[in-house]
């Protein structure tokens, strides 16, 4: 390969990889945010989240579970969290 061509290879490659660090980094973010779209879903009227009846955890635990994640995510202001902080303080 000439000199030329390796530079023109090595200028090439580059420049992708700001898009390439670019997508491992927001790919996690873009699969939190369908999480919790889901999670969001999963609400019940009283402010818990339920786990499946295949699954040993209570509503307690569950929504617990969530809050934690709401707050891991720093997503506290989500208009869910409120009340299923108020169904853990009841």
């Amino acid at each position: 390969m000439k000199w030329e061509a390796k530079q023109a290879f090595a200028h090439r490659w580059w420049r992708q990889v700001p898009a390439a660090v670019m997508l491992f980094v927001l790919s996690p973010l873009t699969c939190a945010a369908t999480a919790l779209d889901w999670l969001a879903t999963q609400q019940q009227a009283d402010g818990s989240f339920i786990a499946t009846p295949s699954t040993l955890a209570t509503p307690v635990q569950t929504t617990a579970e969530v809050l934690r994640t709401y707050q891991v995510l720093d997503e506290t202001g989500q208009a869910l969290y409120g009340p299923a902080l108020d169904y853990l303080r009841s």
